[in-house]
């Protein structure tokens, strides 16, 4: 019998090496120890998968109905039979009679109707302890096992415990392989397995998809797959070293992305490995699992490069960006946002309520943003557009906010983004522009208004010249028409100042020694310091000029003096400088720029009450006026800007209430100049000989006192009051003319179209051009010889008409 059994159990070892079905196996397992028994058979019960069953596994030589009956019945329990017994308690269970014995008193009568009268069983447990089933022998004999017995039942105990737990392993490794295949194929991913004691190397199908090669493809070695694999030129030797690395056990888990060419196309691959080793750390395997993530890679890619784009768009408008994720509440500003904002570059932002609590609002314009966000967040503007003011470091600082929301389904907002930008210069110059457009309003308007005004000042200071040379010494005509002159002289400053502000009163442009007209300025403001005033003067401009009149410095510097002096009612210090400046880069400035140029620079700061932010953007307006009535025009400042913008300078304006306020002019610097002289004394007004000239004038009553002045200066006079009679007359007479005298401004024909006119007819006609609108420069080029300004006086007449006869005159 021993020979038998070795024999036997051999050939269960080596279906059990094969592989061969549990089933098959396990029938093998009963057949065999059926044929060394003595009038005994054997059954195998299996534990489901519950553990609450044994189910038939194997019982060749067992009645077929006892079997059939044992499906689904046999229950594990303490009195469930010997089997149920045996795997209830893990430890062999005997009976010896099964007719009397109580663990069969609910299943007795099967065995018993086929002579089966004993039940020997012994669970099968696995090497790790666990219950796999029962081997239970079955004796036509009421009996417990002999010695023999029982050793043999032990060891095809044994046996059946290696043939489940072999085959359970092999089916449950099967089914793992099953379920990886079919995870990686979900995945679309493709696996490598190299075992290295073999040098075998397999590639999945999907692998070798991936890589372009053929479906069939069989590696020799890894040798062989390494020199066939379709490696990058620029990634292959960073790939080799970093499985070398990996080979060497410096990396756990080796992950990498690398590129490869597929049919002449770059592709990319993620590679996740793994290696498996033996107790001293050798390698044995390496498995590793391959994706594909060219499109993963390329929009990244493209991703990076519109952010790239995005980021050098923004940088070039100089606009900064920002996103607020609503949900999460993380708020993100770009570095240009943050510096605009005036925050260090590394600031953080625990949220979005944390940026506007430390967001630098103009408390006059945080309610017009929130309500702008409040209408756009609730769906009613479909675009968010605001301009604001801020005061990052205290500076006063425009930016134009743009911006979106992104809604869910629902409509919520769950994102907010936009892009801010800096647009206080456009702010300041459209401002400039629109206070330059506002001058060039009122200076139309005024210029007008200075051109009938001088024709009432004309008759009234020519009239009253004349009477005041006829007038007694000492009486009281000559007082009282000389208080007539003087009040016509006061008005006669006055258009001055319209006409200066109209920039229609600009006079030939000389080289101007600025400083000696400040100092001019300064000695006649002097006498007219109210009490408790002083004034500070720092004049080092040198001999330094600039392009223009000097009547428009002293209007500048009386101007702005005043200006201050006033604003210091309960006393304090003008200061005035006059200095030379350069500047490397253009700079802005509350009225114009200020261009990389040479500048003579002029301060008049005061201590008085300052001006309000509220009124610093109408300070320039003309008429405007915050004075009492009768103290001020709302011309001064108005002046100074159309001067000072005519000479192509620049005004900026400091002020800060109750400490008083800064104007700073920058006049373009003009070369050098000597100071001038004092004024020579006034020769007596030269005469006419008879000569005969047309004067033409649409004011009768100008017409008829330019007439009256001719006669007492020994002319002889023709005068029109209509341009067209008077060319009617000349053309009829030219060479009866000796001379032309005519307005600039009459209906129906200028004076400049009258002088082409009568130059057409005769080329060489002296003219003089009268006018309180034009200057020099424009009555040159409309063909005049000279010039009058008027209202100009009887001594202004006479040197206008010397200038043009020359010699003629006495």
């Amino acid at each position: 019998m021993p020979a038998r059994l070795l024999a036997g159990e051999k050939r269960l070892l080596e279906m059990i090496v094969r592989a061969e079905p549990l089933p098959d196996i396990l029938d093998a397992c009963c057949r065999l120890f059926d044929e060394v028994a003595e009038d005994a058979v054997c059954s195998l019960l299996l534990m489901d998968e519950g553990g609450t069953l044994l189910r038939p596994g194997a019982a060749p030589n067992m009645p077929p109905e006892f079997m059939v009956a044992l499906e689904g019945s046999a229950l594990i329990g303490p009195g469930e039979g010997s089997c149920g017994a045996a795997a209830w308690r893990r430890e062999p269970v005997f009976v010896a009679d099964i007719a009397t014995d109580p663990l069969w008193d609910k299943y007795r009568r099967l065995p018993l109707e086929h002579g089966l009268l004993a039940c020997w069983s012994m669970p099968i447990l696995s090497s790790g302890g666990k219950v796999l089933g029962t081997f239970g022998v079955y004796s036509r004999h009421a009996s417990l096992p002999t010695a023999l017995q029982r050793s043999v039942m032990a060891r095809f105990s044994d046996l059946a415990s290696i043939a489940i737990e072999r085959c359970t392993s092999i089916v449950a490794l099967r089914r793992s392989e099953e379920r990886y295949e079919l995870a990686v194929n979900a995945a679309g991913d493709g696996h490598t397995d190299w075992v290295v004691a073999t040098d075998t190397y397999y590639a999945s199908p999907r692998f070798l998809e991936l890589c372009g090669m053929p479906p069939d493809t069989v590696f020799a070695n890894r040798a062989d797959f390494t020199a066939r694999f379709p490696y990058h030129p620029e990634d292959w030797q960073r790939v080799i070293d970093q499985l070398a690395e990996h080979f060497a056990g410096n990396t756990i888990r080796l992950q990498l992305e690398l590129r490869i060419i597929v049919r002449g196309e770059v592709r990319w691959q993620k590679l996740t490995g793994l290696c498996s080793r033996d107790e001293q750390g050798r390698l044995v395997r390496w498995n590793a699992a391959t994706t594909d993530v060219t499109d993963r890679v390329r929009s990244e890619t493209a991703l990076r490069a519109s952010e790239q784009r995005y980021a050098l768009a923004m940088s070039a408008a100089g606009e900064g960006h920002w996103d607020w994720d609503i949900q999460k509440d993380e708020f993100y500003g770009s570095p240009r946002m943050m510096e605009l904002y005036g925050f260090p570059p590394d600031t953080v932002f625990a949220g979005r309520a944390d940026f506007l609590a430390r967001f630098p609002f103009h408390p006059e314009d945080k309610p017009k943003w929130a309500q702008a966000v409040t209408e756009h967040f609730a769906g009613r503007s479909a675009r968010f557009d605001l301009e604001i003011r801020m005061l990052p470091r205290g500076e006063l600082r425009w930016i134009h906010l743009t911006g979106m929301c992104q809604r869910d389904a629902s409509g919520t907002p769950v994102r907010w983004s936009g892009a801010v930008s800096d647009v206080t210069e456009r702010r300041r110059l459209e401002e400039q522009l629109r206070l330059a457009q506002r001058m060039e309003a009122m200076g139309t308007l005024a210029g007008g208004i200075a051109h009938d005004f001088n024709n009432i000042l004309a008759t009234i200071l020519g009239y009253g010249e004349m009477a005041l040379r006829d007038a007694p010494e000492g009486s009281r005509l000559r007082r009282d028409v000389a208080q007539i002159v003087a009040a016509g002289e006061r008005g006669r400053a006055l258009v001055d100042r319209i006409l200066a502000f109209s920039r229609s009163g600009m006079g030939e442009r000389v080289q101007v020694h600025v400083e000696s007209v400040a100092r001019e300025a300064l000695d006649q403001l002097a006498p007219k310091l109210p009490p408790g005033v002083q004034v500070s003067a720092r004049l080092q401009a040198g001999r330094a000029a600039m392009l223009g009149d000097c009547t428009q410095v002293h209007q500048v510097l009386s101007n702005l003096m005043l200006n201050g002096v006033q604003a210091m009612e309960g006393g304090g210090v003008l200061r005035v400088a006059l200095e030379t400046r350069s500047f490397g880069a253009q700079a802005l400035a509350t009225v114009g720029s200020i261009a990389a140029a040479d500048y003579i620079v002029l301060t008049v700061s005061d201590d008085g009450a300052g001006i309000p932010p509220a009124l610093l953007g109408r300070i320039f307006d003309p008429f405007f006026t915050t004075k009492e009535v009768g103290v001020g025009t709302g011309l001064g400042l108005s002046m100074v800007h159309a001067i000072v913008t005519e000479l192509g300078g620049a005004i900026s304006v400091a002020s800060t209430e109750g400490k008083g306020s800064t104007f700073t002019v920058y006049l373009p610097r003009f070369g050098e100049v000597a100071a001038g002289g004092s004024a020579s004394a006034q020769p007596e007004a030269p005469r006419g000989q008879g000569q005969r000239v047309l004067v033409v004038d649409d004011e009768e009553a100008l017409a008829r006192l330019a007439g009256a002045m001719l006669d007492d200066l020994g002319y002889a006079h023709a005068v029109f009051t209509s341009p067209a009679q008077a060319l009617a007359a000349f053309s009829a007479a030219p060479e009866r003319y000796d001379a032309v005298i005519t307005d600039e401004r009459m209906p129906g024909m200028t004076g400049s179209e009258l002088i082409r006119a009568l130059r057409g007819i005769r080329a060489g006609v002296p003219i003089v051009l009268a006018s309180g609108y034009v200057g020099a420069a424009l009555a040159h080029q409309g063909g005049a010889g000279g010039v009058l300004r008027k209202p100009y006086s009887m001594m202004e007449l006479a040197q206008a008409l010397a200038q043009i006869f020359g010699p003629h005159v006495n």
